[in-house]
């Protein structure tokens, strides 16, 4: 049976990198979830970090706890809602977790540590799968 490789090929996602950052002169945020898609996690996560990148987002606490214990300092962005049990974690390994329903903002919102760390507020964007709506941003923001 043939077995698969992939081949990271480390000046060419450099490359990617630096083009796109320089196109959009914008702040970039390289999605790597779920291992970086089968291309690993640490292996890529430490070319971005070296690049200065922005945020890197993954799936839960436990990529981002294990992106810390593995040297990445850069932002890490939790793209799976957390629960008030993960705030601590989130504060000591500096994890910026998603709020996407004002329902979790409230539970959180109460949490010991929530007003200790950032937030990345997921707005719905009209497909009304996930995100706050822009009056409940308004809410959430109120409370803030």
């Amino acid at each position: 049976m043939l077995e698969n490789e992939i081949l990271i090929n480390e000046d060419h996602l450099t490359f990617n990198y630096q083009y796109y950052k320089n196109l959009s002169k914008k702040n970039i945020i390289a999605v790597l979830k779920a291992n970086a898609y089968g291309h690993g996690l640490i292996q890529i996560a430490r070319i971005l970090d070296s690049l200065n990148i922005y945020m890197i987002a993954i799936s839960n606490i436990q990529e981002g706890i294990y992106l810390r214990q593995n040297g990445i300092k850069c932002k890490i962005l939790l793209l799976e809602p957390i629960e008030v049990k993960d705030m601590l974690n989130c504060y000591y390994y500096h994890l910026t977790p998603v709020i996407s329903s004002l329902h979790q903002f409230n539970k959180l919102n109460k949490a010991k540590f929530f007003s200790a760390i950032p937030v990345h507020l997921e707005i719905d964007s009209g497909m009304h799968r996930l995100g706050v709506t822009i009056d409940e941003a308004k809410i959430i923001k109120e409370k803030l």
